[in-house]
């Protein structure tokens, strides 16, 4: 709680000592060890965290949690092999306990990952031979069944894992993809509602349901969907920008301006914000608005792909053809490897 406190007080120096004090007091608690693992890759970076965690491995060889968290860090940052050989050390101390059976099926999600399928199937026969409803296993084969097509193994698969817990998290998230890409719209609308109703901040689902709403033409039921989420998350980027498209689609093109305007006087997303008030404007064929806007939006994030289409778009269709040209011959110049910037001055 102290921890806490001082961090909310801004007094991030002192935290550090502080975590440590409860790791020397609580040596055999892996707990302590992991909270300070994650706060000094959020303020010293993930290398420091790195060294500070092996540390603690080397000392602690049987505290299988620990070697997890760094064979998973291993993982996520791409060292698949050094990853693999500390799941295997952990497959090994464990055998066939769940810990064990769930390092083996993440071996298995390497050797998918480096595309031996065939492999990484077999160990997850393996594992799910000892234990039919391991969590892991079940995850990663759904998955490989729902990249085959094979919608309905996948499906099975995923439902098994929530059958055994029906709050997980990427259960859910998986089992509505798959409905979703299979064709199943209506079971893919019912499986993202399951999921924000267990995880009202996961965004992706929002804005997933809210797509499939809009694309069946329920754009009431999308827009409601879409608030619900900036209820949640103000800030969420991608949930303004649909709902600007949702607004404009149904015809509330002043309400859809306002809020792209609100956008791009917030710092956070300007950028944004100007690029959805040139393609508002561009729908409405204010060509030179247009421009200004999406000049806006290239000014904060140069490089950007939509607001550089946007403003040769504008400017073609202001019949400023020549401007767009030299527009275009100037930015290759600034930016020579923006190959789309070579594609749009071919095409003018």
């Amino acid at each position: 709680q102290y921890a806490r406190f001082l961090i909310e007080q801004g007094r991030i120096e002192d935290v550090e000592p502080v975590l440590e004090s409860i790791v020397e007091l609580q040596p055999d608690n892996s707990q302590p060890k992991l909270a300070l693992v994650q706060f000094i890759a959020g303020t010293r970076g993930q290398e420091a965290a790195e060294e500070v965690l092996r540390g603690y491995v080397t000392g602690s060889p049987d505290a299988l949690d620990l070697r997890d968290a760094l064979a998973r860090y291993l993982q996520s940052s791409g060292r698949l092999d050094e990853a693999y050989a500390e799941y295997e050390k952990i497959s090994d101390q464990a055998g066939n306990d769940d810990t064990g059976l769930t390092a083996r099926a993440k071996l298995a999600g390497i050797e998918i990952a480096r595309g031996e399928i065939d492999a990484g199937m077999e160990i997850l026969e393996d594992v799910l031979l000892t234990d039919a409803l391991n969590t892991e296993a079940l995850i990663i084969r759904g998955a490989v069944y729902a990249e085959r097509e094979e919608y309905r193994d996948a499906v099975s698969d995923f439902r098994n894992v929530l059958r055994k817990d029906p709050e997980d998290r990427r259960a859910q998230l998986l089992l509505a993809q798959t409905h979703q890409r299979a064709g199943d719209n209506v079971l893919a609308k019912d499986a993202y509602r399951r999921a924000i109703e267990s995880y009202p901040n996961e965004g992706f689902a929002y804005l997933a349901l809210a797509r499939l709403l809009s694309a069946d033409g329920n754009a009431n039921d999308a827009e409601r969907v879409l608030r619900d989420r900036l209820n949640v998350a103000p800030q969420d980027i991608e949930a303004s920008r649909l709902l600007v498209t949702v607004l404009k689609s149904r015809g509330r093109d002043q309400e859809a301006m306002l809020m792209a305007e609100e956008m791009a006087g917030r710092p956070g997303s300007a950028a944004i914000g100007n690029y959805l008030v040139g393609t508002l404007y561009f729908s409405d064929e204010e060509y030179d608005r247009a421009t200004e806007a999406f000049r806006t939006s290239l000014d904060l994030v140069p490089n950007s792909r939509e607001p550089l289409q946007g403003l040769v778009a504008s400017l073609v269709r202001a019949d400023k053809s020549q401007e767009a040209e030299a527009f275009l011959t100037d930015y290759s110049e600034k930016y020579p490897d923006n190959l789309l910037v070579k594609t749009l001055l071919g095409q003018l």
